[in-house]
This record gives C-alpha cells, sequence and structure tokens, in this order.
C-alpha cells in the first residue's frame, strides 16, 4: 500500500496533461523519458528510484531528484508470472540533471 501512495503523490508533481508534452516540438530535446517502476528513495525523500524491471533478477535501476521530473505518464500495469503487480510510469527528467545508474555485476 505505501507504493501506491507514493506513485499518486509523485503524479500529483506532473501538472500538466499528458498531451501537453505533443504540443512543445522542443520538449524531446530539452528531456529524456525513463521507464519503470517509481519506489521511495531509502533514505533521501528528495530522490526518486526507478526500477526497470520490478520482476527481474537482474536488478537495474536509476536514481533522480524529485526536482529533476517534468511530467510523469502512466503507462499501465505489468504482472508476473506468479500473480505480483506493479504500476509502471514514464519519467520526463531534464537534460542535463545528475542521475545514478546501478546495474550488478560479476566480479
Amino acid at each position: 500500500m505505501p507504493e501506491k501512495r507514493y506513485i499518486r503523490k509523485l503524479l500529483q508533481i506532473s501538472e500538466s496533461f499528458d498531451v501537453d508534452l505533443y504540443k512543445d516540438p522542443g520538449f524531446r530535446r530539452s528531456h529524456v523519458s525513463f521507464e519503470g517502476m517509481p519506489r521511495k528513495h531509502a533514505s533521501d525523500s528528495k530522490k526518486v528510484v526507478l526500477l526497470t524491471d520490478p520482476f527481474s533478477d537482474d536488478k537495474l535501476f536509476y536514481e533522480f531528484p524529485v526536482s529533476s521530473i517534468s511530467f510523469i505518464e502512466e503507462i499501465g500495469t505489468i504482472t508476473s508470472v506468479d500473480g505480483r503487480s506493479a504500476q509502471k510510469l514514464r519519467l520526463w527528467i531534464k537534460k542535463g540533471t545528475v542521475g545514478l545508474k546501478y546495474s550488478p555485476f560479476i566480479v
């Protein structure tokens, strides 16, 4: 339940309608989109963690400041084989923002 409340809170950040994204031809030059399931950062409420595939064993995720999010689009709900579900969103991040990409690797 806390994840659903956090997602609702994130959706309130995006003040414009999804259609407004496509009216501005320069928008795609000034922003980059990332898709996944957002999670609240464990220690910093000013950051968001975006899991690219929440049901995969290969956990790749991004970390962005919440202030860098310009728009958020709801993509839909994804479901795992065992019946778990997660809401997938598209976050539009301002270019030039410092973000972190975490990916596992074998040493």
